[in-house]
């Protein structure tokens, strides 16, 4: 049962479950949190669902009954490609049983796909692409004052049979500008898995935190890097160090939280004002250990900082080496090398601490290349004694196209996003022994497709 009953507002902004990547769903989603937060300051009001709340992502049924028992006027939802057909069941139930009901669709998907988000889908009314706090926010003002929604920046809507996408929103550039993400609306940080710090011997309320935007790198298969570049400004964009301590040390105090999972995009962008976060919380006498996700490379740019790191509280990275062929690398436009991408092993192997790493592989392979490819790449992996490991995938020749019909989703929307991004499929994971490690792949591979390996390691 969801701890938080409906508050009274009009405006209902849903996470949807995700049944299909449930190790990405420990913390409170901050998206959402973020939009009410907002149109909180600008005096309106938004109720939150967390879809993947508690041990199992919440049933359809309850969602539907508790947006129908808050007599909202709007639900707005934020998803990826994988909660489309969650997405998707839950619009057209809600329609259904309130046919005024508006839908409004947010988040990655709609931004890379939003005409066949409104074309293939008639329950979704308008789709926000791009940043959404300003959007939804004059979004509302509009409807509230009768302007045209042809004079609202980053939507996409439907007049009469026509689909009409406004301009793109500029990026907003002073993030200080943005209030803390309303997690009073959401079920407490202690709700959700926490964290054990094998160090100290003991469990952390764990929290998500996100202190900056964007990312300066320009990965050809990053979805990151079309995200941002869709709206007009800087994409990189940094939080000031009091403003992000200042939220940090309030989830301490008010929360409990002793453990921070920094979601920026490229958390490593700037390293002296990284270490400047962590040490000005030290200093305000606040017990607390963090992790971050960067790139290989700019962790040996910026090695000289890691044993201070560690004395704030550093426990485990998540970095992307994407492959062992330097010619995938360039392929992808990655900016770095196979040697830069290995070297961060030795250094954090010699400061004695455990530090968990993200690696995938990925990259479009000439016919007489692939197996020779994809083989280079696990033997560097192998070499870095990768303790655990599972696999992603991506075929846009045949397996993405078999999922879709799977999903019952138009063709459109796999044209869309491969057009503009990547898509990844997670699959099972192989057994650890090296020499079985790749062998099950060979089968599955095929001269000229497009593959995608990650390992995850802990």
């Amino acid at each position: 049962m969801y701890p938080i009953a409906p508050g009274g507002a009009k405006l209902l902004l849903i996470s949807p479950p995700d049944h299909e990547h449930r190790e990405w769903r420990g913390t409170q989603p901050l998206g959402i949190a973020y939009l009410a937060g907002y149109l909180r300051q600008h005096g309106a009001r938004a109720d939150l669902l967390d879809g993947n709340w508690g041990d199992h992502p919440l049933p359809l049924d309850e969602i539907v009954a508790y947006a129908l028992a808050g007599e909202y006027e709007t639900v707005g939802i934020s998803l990826l490609t994988a909660t489309i057909p969650t997405a998707r069941a839950l619009s057209q139930r809600l329609k259904a049983q309130r046919p005024r009901l508006q839908i409004i669709w947010g988040g990655y998907h709609p931004t890379f796909a939003p005409y066949e988000s409104l074309n293939d889908f008639p329950e979704i009314d308008i789709v926000v692409r791009g940043e959404g706090e300003a959007t939804l926010l004059e979004l509302l003002q509009a409807q509230q004052s009768g302007r045209p929604l042809a004079e609202v920046a980053g939507l996409g809507y439907r007049e009469g049979k026509r689909i009409k996408l406004t301009p793109a929103r500029p990026l907003l550039q002073n993030l200080d500008e943005i209030p803390f993400p309303a997690r009073d609306l959401l079920p407490p940080v202690s709700s959700y898995p926490g964290f054990m710090d094998t160090v100290d011997q003991k469990p952390r309320i764990k929290a998500s935190l996100i202190s900056s935007r964007g990312c300066p790198f320009h990965c050809h298969f990053c979805s990151i890097i079309t995200f941002y570049a869709a709206s007009p400004g800087k994409s990189w964009r940094g939080r000031s160090v009091a403003n992000v301590v200042d939220e940090m040390e309030q989830l301490a105090r008010q929360g409990g939280v002793s453990h921070f999972e920094f979601q920026d995009d490229n958390f490593f962008v700037q390293p002296k004002r990284a270490l400047e976060i962590a040490e000005a919380l030290r200093a305000r006498g606040v017990d607390f250990t963090f992790a971050f996700l960067t790139r290989a490379d700019q962790i040996v740019k910026g090695e000289k900082y890691f044993p201070a790191f560690r004395q704030a509280g550093l426990r485990y990275v998540g970095a992307g080496l994407e492959s062992g062929s330097q010619g995938s690398l360039d392929r992808l436009n990655k900016e770095t090398t196979v040697e830069e991408n290995s070297a961060p092993w030795a250094s954090c192997g010699a400061m004695t601490w455990p530090p968990r790493w993200i690696s995938s592989c990925s990259s479009q392979i000439p016919p007489s290349r692939t197996w020779n490819r994809i083989w280079t790449s696990s033997r560097v992996m192998a070499c870095l004694a990768i303790s655990r490991r599972s696999f992603c995938q991506r075929w846009p020749c045949f397996q993405a196209r078999a999922r879709v019909r799977r999903q019952r989703l138009p063709a459109s929307h796999l044209a869309a996003c491969m057009n503009r991004c990547p898509i990844i499929f997670k699959t099972r994971t192989p057994p650890r022994s090296r020499c079985c490690w790749i062998r099950p792949w060979r089968s599955l591979v095929r001269p000229g497709m497009s593959w995608s390996l990650t390992c995850r390691m802990n």
